[in-house]
């Protein structure tokens, strides 16, 4: 990727998030009256059931917090990513942003609760649920991607794996049966095979921090091993920020995704910035 392609990407991204971000202070006096009867009927509780188990009741307006708080993120980190990265190209620094980016599409979760208040088609949740299936995933594999660069996977452009990442990534995400009259707490619509798919997340996680380990200690480049805790921690804290239902896990989401994308843009700065 070139240098204007990369600072046009960030200004994009960017761009897009912020207004993303006005569009959701547009609709919440619409759409947050919903919000209390959408969780109280909701079917199930997101995230590992030995957990969810032992955690308070729901709080109603949460889902939409959470929302908007994802989106501020991508907003707030896309923008550090241009000021750490405007002019120093890092092939991990690029795909660190289609994971940031992926938070933007969050705002599909305001699907259930607009459908309540403006009565659009199902068609259109059930749209909407793919298409948050599919960024949600684009989202973890790239950083996947990231950990296999530092790791010594070598491609003359980073295209070549863009494009086969987004062919499993939409199948995998528009073969899923989802039915639209069944959601979780969280407000996103409930799809079959969740602990399959719990299982894949949770592979992709621990594959990630060990590339980015394996690279650190095959190239002796120790800013790895600190971007390796760094991804752990989004990983984590992006789970627990778009599951969350109770104020415990968001807070945890939000600590662990500010600490984890500055330790990441800190020392990936570090590598190449005299490269």
């Amino acid at each position: 990727m070139t240098l204007s392609r990369h600072t046009f990407l960030l200004k994009l991204g960017i761009t897009i998030a912020a207004t993303v971000l006005g569009g959701i202070a547009l609709i919440a006096a619409r759409i947050l009256p919903a919000y209390p009867e959408l969780v109280a009927a909701a079917v199930k509780r997101p995230g590992i059931t030995f957990i969810t188990d032992h955690l308070p009741p729901p709080i109603p307006y949460l889902a939409f917090i959470t929302m908007t708080i994802a989106v501020c993120y991508a907003l707030i980190a896309l923008i550090l990513l241009f000021y750490f990265f405007e002019k120093t190209q890092s092939v991990e620094a690029h795909f660190f942003i289609f994971f940031v980016f992926s938070f933007v599409f969050e705002i599909f979760r305001a699907a259930l609760p607009l459908q309540n208040t403006l009565g659009i088609p199902s068609v259109y949740l059930s749209l909407g649920a793919h298409t948050l299936v599919f960024c949600r995933y684009f989202g973890v594999f790239s950083l996947f991607c990231a950990s296999l660069y530092s790791a010594g996977f070598k491609a003359e452009k980073e295209e070549n794996l863009i494009v086969p990442l987004c062919i499993i990534t939409l199948f995998i995400a528009f073969r899923l049966p989802v039915n639209a009259y069944t959601w979780d707490t969280s407000l996103c619509i409930v799809s079959d095979y969740p602990s399959t798919f719990k299982m894949l997340e949770i592979a992709v996680i621990v594959l990630t921090v060990l590339s980015f380990l394996s690279g650190a200690y095959r190239r002796g480049i120790k800013e790895y091993y600190a971007i390796a805790a760094g991804s752990f921690l989004v990983l984590s804290g992006r789970q627990f920020l778009i599951t969350g239902d109770t104020y415990l896990l968001p807070i945890l989401g939000v600590i662990f995704l500010a600490s984890g994308t500055y330790t990441i843009c800190i020392y990936l700065r570090k590598i190449y910035l005299w490269a």
